[in-house]
Order: C-alpha cells, then sequence, then structure tokens
C-alpha cells in the first residue's frame, strides 16, 4: 500500500470536506459525511490505479468466467430487465455505461434495442464487438463523446461506485438522454443487511475500486441534484459471500461453544441445510428486505424530465 500515493476529495454530493471515519480497510479509510451522509473513500488511490483493475486478465480470469459464461449458459437472464426498462421506459436506443464484455447489450438487441455500450476496458470492448457484434466507445465516461439526448434507456449496472466523480457520471449520463429517458443504476447498499451485520467484512467494501459506498438516501440524492426524478428505488437480495461469512461467524461461535472438534463435525452440514433454507425462503426475504429498504443492492429508475 506505501508503494502507492493517495488523493484527498471532498464530499462529491455537497462539497464539503468534514467527515468522519467508519472503517479502515486495506489501509484506507471509509469516511462518510457529516453534512450528507455520502460514505466514500479518503483519501484515495489514483484513478488510474484503480483503473489497472480492469485489465484483460481480469476479465478473462475473473469476469469471463462469472458472468459472460452464465449469460452465455442463461441466453434469457436479462429478460426481466429488458421487460422493466419497456415498462418504465420504452423500447428504443439503450446506452450501457461500463458495459464489460457485452451480455446486456446483446441481450438488448436481441429484443430490438439500438444499442452503444462505453467500456473503460479495450479488452472488453473488443470482446463484445468479436463475440457479439455490437458497438462500444473505448475509454472513460469522462473523455468519451456522447451523442446529446439520443438515448430512451441508459443503463449503469454495478459501475457508480467504481467511478471517481459520480456526480459528473450522473450529468453525462441525462445529457445522453432524451427528454422523458430512463437512467436505470444499480450499485451496493451500504445500509443493506449485509453491512449492517457485518461491518467492514461485508461484500462490496473494496476500498480499492468501490470509492463510493451509497444508501437509499445519498442514491436519491444524486438523482436530483442533476434534475431527474427517481420514480421507484428498491433493493433486493442478500449477497451470496455475505452468507457464507455469516456462516463461518455462525460456526466460530459453535466452536467456541462446544469445542473445535465439535465445530469440525458440524459445519459443512449446517451450513447446507442453512443454504438450502435460505434458497426455500429466498423471495420471501427479498419482499421483507425491500420493504424495509435493507437488500443487499440499490435498483433506481429515474426519468429525466
Amino acid at each position: 500500500m506505501s508503494s502507492f500515493r493517495t488523493v484527498s476529495v471532498v464530499c462529491n454530493l455537497c462539497g464539503t470536506d468534514e467527515s468522519q471515519v467508519l472503517f479502515r480497510v486495506e489501509g484506507l479509510n471509509i469516511v462518510e459525511c457529516e453534512r450528507c451522509g455520502l460514505v466514500f473513500v479518503n483519501p484515495r488511490l489514483p484513478q488510474e490505479v484503480v483503473n489497472e483493475r480492469y485489465s484483460g486478465s481480469y476479465f478473462e480470469q475473473d469476469y469471463i468466467p462469472k458472468v459472460t459464461n452464465y449469460y452465455l449458459s442463461n441466453p434469457n437472464a436479462y429478460d426481466s430487465l429488458l421487460a422493466d426498462l419497456e415498462y418504465y421506459g420504452k423500447r428504443g436506443s439503450l446506452l450501457d455505461i461500463g458495459s464489460g464484455t457485452g451480455d446486456l447489450l446483446n441481450a438488448a438487441s436481441a429484443k430490438g434495442w439500438d444499442v452503444l455500450g462505453v467500456e473503460l476496458s479495450p479488452y472488453a470492448a473488443q470482446y463484445a464487438k468479436q463475440r457479439y457484434g455490437v458497438d462500444v466507445l473505448v475509454g472513460d465516461l469522462y473523455s468519451v463523446e456522447l451523442p446529446k439526448e439520443r438515448f430512451d434507456v441508459v443503463t449503469m449496472v454495478e459501475v457508480i461506485e467504481h467511478l471517481a466523480d459520480p456526480l459528473a457520471a450522473i450529468k453525462k449520463a441525462s445529457g445522453s438522454l432524451r427528454p422523458g429517458g430512463l437512467l436505470y443504476l444499480t450499485t451496493p447498499n451500504f445500509h443493506g443487511i449485509g453491512v449492517r451485520l457485518l461491518g467492514a467484512d461485508a461484500a462490496g467494501i473494496w476500498p480499492r475500486e468501490h470509492l463510493y459506498y451509497f444508501t437509499p438516501r445519498t442514491a436519491t440524492k444524486l438523482i436530483e441534484v442533476v434534475g431527474m426524478c427517481c420514480i421507484r428505488l428498491r433493493t433486493i437480495g442478500i449477497e451470496e459471500k455475505n452468507i457464507e461469512h455469516l456462516l463461518k461467524k455462525i460456526e466460530w461461535i459453535g466452536g467456541q461453544c462446544y469445542g473445535k472438534k465439535a465445530q469440525t463435525c458440524t459445519q459443512h452440514s449446517h451450513a447446507r441445510l442453512v443454504k438450502r433454507r435460505l434458497r426455500g425462503i429466498r423471495s420471501f426475504i427479498n419482499m421483507w428486505l425491500n420493504l424495509i429498504r435493507l437488500g443487499d443492492k440499490i435498483v433506481l429508475y429515474a426519468i429525466k424530465d
């Protein structure tokens, strides 16, 4: 960590430099703005260091095996999302910011959308073009030239938390939307059940990659600051990694109470049993978490006035 320089920033939402430290992870502070409540890394690694994560090897070894191969095995994986985009917006032109290997672009194109992607990684952009034949602009969002008021829908799926300037990113996304166009955004929920139970150990607390941590309130504020109207916000799900971490904590407690031998004998069967039960009631859990906005992921729909 000491080989990297860090940069200090002010709050991206309200501009204040007054904050309090919530966690220290991997030598970096995760802080909360004392004025508006936005959570972010400060000081943080320079953006060029953060961007090194998204090399060709990352996509080959991590992203493609986990994300792209799942889509290729489940070609209807985006049907529900695309139906939502038509319901809240309309089928037409779609811009996917942070388009990765182009899976969403391909699924939308197959449904009749006119699609364009923006992707930082040249490797991922080339993969999308070669495999799916979709158009992708290569570069960071702040430097690429986007057509003004062209798109009916802009999607940002698990992207905003990685960006150095979320406010500028949303402004640029809004500028590319037609009046009445729809912005669809997802990001980890810092007020989700995972963070509440596990704190800094929760999935997604990765200060080398995730520079910002949104709650339903701060995500809505981000949208409203640029003049857009949030028409729906929900939270969904429990991250699988959070479930596994909770199980490890339960096993550790069991080991302390009953001895290591008992822990070793029961941990695998107990984990399997809990996972089976969680799968069985997952829809109920998601419904309950959405009602109280404690799901691990924020899903937001906003309209450009």
